[in-house]
Order: C-alpha cells, then sequence, then structure tokens
C-alpha cells in the first residue's frame, strides 16, 4: 500500500513539467483550443505519455505487483522529455495562465487520487482542455473588459498613432520606424510580436508611456475583418502596409482574402492621414489606393530604392528621400531589408524627420533577433538565424543571402505552413529553390515529402536529410561543418522542433 501512494504520489509530482509544456503550446496559440490541442497531441511529450500508457495498461493486467515501479519510470520519462524540450518562446505566467494552470492543477490531483494508475502519464493533457473550455466564458468576458479598457485609452490619446501591418516585415519596419521617429519624438512601439487585440491592449494598458509622441502598432491577421478590428480599436492616423504574400491561406482561405483582409487598414486612414505602400508587391497593386492619401516605396515609387547590393556582410542601396539621395550601407541582410528601411522612411520623413537623419538612422541599424540574424559559430563558421520568417518571399530573401558566402550552405528548414490546398504546391517549389543554393538540406515536419521530390526535380546536387528536430539536425550537420561554411536555420520553427 505505501509503495502505491508513493509511486502515485510520484507521478503527481513529475507530472508539473508536463503540464507546464501543454500551459506554453495553449500560450503559444494564442489559447486557441483546437489549435493548441493539435500542436501538444503532436508534440514528443505527448507521444511519450502515450507510450507509457500503452506499456502500463499490459503490465497492470498481467504483471499488477510491478506497475508501481513501472509507474515511476514512466513518470521520470515523461518528465525527462518534457523538460528537454527547450522553449522559443518561453511560458509567461499571466493572469490567464495562472487560472488555466491552478484549475488544471485541481484537476490533475483529483485525477490522481481517482483515476487507474495506467492513465496518469497522459492526465495532464487529458485535464487542460477541458479546463481551458470551463474557463473560456470567463476569460472572453475578461478579454472584453481589458479591450474596452485599452480603446477607451487610445480614443482619448493625443500622440501620433501609426499601424504597421502586412502579410511581411512588419516587426522589422515597426522597430525601423520607431528607430528613426526617435530623432524627433518621444516614440516607442508594441513591444515583440504583439499585434492581436490582448496583445496591443496589454502594451495600451500596462506599458505605454504616458508621455510618448507617436506610437507604432504592429498589427496581424489570419482573416478577414482582423486588420479592421484592430484599426477601429486603435484608430491609427498614418499606416504601413509592407506588401501582400500568400500567408495563412489555411485560415483566410485565398490570397485575394489576404489582399482584402490587409486593404482593411486603407479604410481606417483619414483624409489628413498617409498610408505607404510596397509598390514592388504584386498584390498591393490590387489594393483601392483610392481609398486614403497614399505614398509608394519602390524602384519607381514616391521614395525610391535602387543599385540594391546584398553581400554576406550586409545590405547596401540607393535611397532617395525628398529631395536628398544616398547610398546606404547596412547590416540588416536580404534585399528586402532595403524595402523595409524605405517604408518606414517614408512615413518618418512625412513625420517631418530631417532626411539626414533618416540616413543616420539606417546605417546604424542592427538585426532583429531571429531574421536573418547573423551568428558568429564555432571553429569559423557562420549561423544564419531566419527561424521567426514564414512566408515564401523571406524565404527567398534569405536564400539570396546564402548564395552570398563562398563555404559550403546548408539549410534547416520546415517549409511554409498554413497554406491550407496550396502547400504541397508550393512548398515542391521551394525544395527546387533550396536545392539551387545549398549543398545538404534539412527537412523537418509535414513538408519533409513536397520539399524533397521538389529538391530531387531540380536535379541539383544537394543532398537531402530528414530530422524530427532541430537538435536532431544540427547533430547531423555538425560533423560536415568546417570554417567557412555557413547553416541558415529558416521559416518559423516551432518549440515541437526545437
Amino acid at each position: 500500500m505505501f509503495w502505491h501512494f508513493a509511486a502515485r504520489v510520484a507521478a503527481a509530482a513529475l507530472s508539473l513539467p508536463a503540464l507546464l509544456f501543454a500551459l506554453r503550446f495553449f500560450q503559444q496559440t494564442g489559447y486557441n483550443v483546437a489549435r493548441g490541442y493539435i500542436r501538444i497531441a503532436l508534440s514528443r511529450c505527448f507521444v511519450c505519455g502515450a507510450i507509457c500508457v500503452a506499456l502500463l495498461v499490459p503490465v497492470e493486467i498481467l504483471l499488477g505487483d510491478y506497475s508501481d515501479a513501472v509507474l515511476a519510470g514512466c513518470s521520470f520519462a515523461s518528465a525527462a522529455v518534457a523538460l528537454s524540450v527547450r522553449a522559443k518562446v518561453p511560458l509567461k505566467f499571466t493572469r490567464r495562465a495562472t487560472r488555466l494552470f491552478v484549475v488544471s492543477t485541481v484537476a490533475c490531483t483529483v485525477g490522481f487520487l481517482f483515476l487507474p494508475s495506467y492513465l496518469l502519464p497522459l492526465l495532464p493533457f487529458l485535464v487542460i482542455l477541458p479546463c481551458a473550455l470551463l474557463l473560456l466564458p470567463f476569460e472572453r468576458s475578461i478579454n472584453a473588459k481589458y479591450i474596452r479598457q485599452a480603446e477607451q485609452k487610445l480614443s482619448r490619446a493625443a500622440y501620433i498613432k501609426i499601424a504597421v501591418t502586412g502579410s511581411f516585415g512588419k516587426t522589422s519596419v515597426k522597430n525601423i520606424l520607431t528607430e528613426m521617429l526617435s530623432s524627433k519624438y518621444k516614440a516607442c512601439c508594441t513591444p515583440g510580436s504583439f499585434n492581436t487585440p490582448l496583445g496591443i491592449a496589454s502594451y495600451v494598458n500596462n506599458d505605454l508611456p504616458c508621455d510618448a509622441e507617436a506610437v507604432v502598432f504592429e498589427m496581424g491577421a489570419k482573416k478577414r475583418g482582423d486588420i479592421d478590428f484592430l484599426c477601429k480599436m486603435v484608430k491609427p492616423r498614418y499606416g504601413i502596409l509592407t506588401g501582400i504574400e500568400k500567408q495563412h491561406l489555411s485560415t483566410f482561405g485565398s490570397v485575394d482574402n489576404v489582399i482584402a483582409a490587409k486593404g482593411e487598414l486603407l479604410r481606417h486612414i483619414p483624409e489628413n492621414g498617409i498610408c505607404v505602400l510596397n509598390a514592388d508587391n504584386v498584390y498591393t497593386r490590387r489594393l483601392d489606393v483610392e481609398a486614403c492619401p497614399t505614398v509608394t516605396v519602390g524602384a519607381t515609387g514616391d521614395v525610391a530604392i535602387g543599385d540594391v547590393s546584398v553581400s554576406a556582410a550586409g545590405t547596401s542601396f540607393c535611397l532617395t528621400v525628398g529631395e536628398k539621395k544616398r547610398t546606404l550601407k547596412t547590416r540588416l541582410l536580404g534585399a528586402f531589408n532595403a524595402t523595409n528601411v524605405a517604408l518606414a522612411a517614408a512615413l518618418a520623413y512625412e513625420l517631418g524627420v530631417d532626411a539626414e537623419d533618416i540616413f543616420g538612422v539606417a546605417e546604424r541599424l542592427k538585426p532583429v533577433p531571429h531574421r536573418l540574424e547573423l551568428i558568429e559559430g564555432a571553429n569559423g563558421t557562420a549561423i544564419i538565424d531566419d527561424s521567426y520568417n514564414a512566408n515564401i518571399s523571406g524565404v527567398r530573401g534569405a536564400l539570396e543571402v546564402l548564395s552570398c558566402f563562398e563555404g559550403k550552405r546548408y539549410v534547416v528548414t520546415q517549409g511554409i505552413v498554413e497554406l491550407g490546398r496550396e502547400q504541397f504546391e508550393v512548398n515542391f517549389g521551394l525544395g527546387k529553390e533550396l536545392a539551387a543554393v545549398s549543398d545538404a538540406i534539412v527537412t523537418l515536419g509535414q513538408n519533409c515529402k513536397a520539399l524533397s521530390q521538389g529538391a530531387r526535380a531540380a536535379n541539383a546536387s544537394a543532398e537531402i536529410l530528414f530530422a524530427d528536430t532541430v537538435g536532431e539536425a544540427a547533430s547531423l550537420l555538425a560533423p560536415r561543418m568546417r570554417a567557412g561554411d555557413v547553416i541558415l536555420f529558416q521559416n518559423d520553427l516551432p518549440d515541437s522542433m526545437i
């Protein structure tokens, strides 16, 4: 009896890492019950728990005397797997996360008291879904109140409000613009990728400086109406639309819906405001540009970019702002970063920032972490961390940068996700492009087949490898790496692959 009780207590204590693991996945998906649970069910931690259950069932039936020892061993294994997963984005104990954690812990405690031993390794994953559903009406009520509080503050605000949206480059443009505006204003922006109603509300209610003169809000969308909601909440006077690409098609349904959703920004810019558009983006040209005053950026735009040159050390380009023209050299990698700088420069200039200050800021810019960030590796190797990139335009920009390196070139990627019916076709084409510039490609996740078939169809000499995690991919490539070689970690790699 004692050992039976001790084994269950040990299993209860060792379930904590698995519960925190599941909670972190829910938080990363915005507490979306369906998406969160699907990600959990595909994780190593859940699979380990399922294997433990499959092992415990026959042991309990056939070898009941040994079931306590096996339960303890399985609990240790599950905890070890949960602790071994490195978090790309760590769990933050917000009030909502704390509530879900407390309720789930209570549910787990009840389960450990009354459920059969063979179910205990999966218990944290079994309780968090019903607990999240139980709390959902309460959380929605709190969220609505929280957003209304932010809306009231925003409606009374006297500072300049700027919205940045697009399928790519939002965070980079937001950060660059904030740097440029800081030459003239007390400027600030939403942190990281806080681009949802709750993310923006959290910043406005808790962190927005009271003496701010210009605030840049990043706005994300996964369906039509999302940008419309955010604009009604923020009421921006100025905007930047970085560009439109085939992205999140699993939720948008079609690229036409993506265009319509991003174009919602233009309808909310008043007549005394301005929206900056990427004139070189093919989908942007399909927008109703008569909806508000606009400034264009591109090869033939109002703010012109030319002579773009990409190297392993950075990007140089010629930028024309107002009557002034300057050749700039920046540490930012990739030709698309020239466009990002120009988009920010266009609006900064419209808001009264001197062109010379704009040029100076551009040349001092530092890379945004995880977005084509060049890192010095061991023994003279290089690492390009582009693991937050999630669109085909960004991937092509990263491959252009990769081609500038003279050593062996390696890529670790899961391809492009959330493309709905176009996912195989897009990733097949991406496989061809990867093979053209890489010596070896390590594919991960659901797009392995499309990427590998595309790479083989290119008739290139690139070696194609497969891995389940980034750590496994790194282990495959480590023996091959020599001084001068480079490895590109590409495309929105989730925690389950780290």
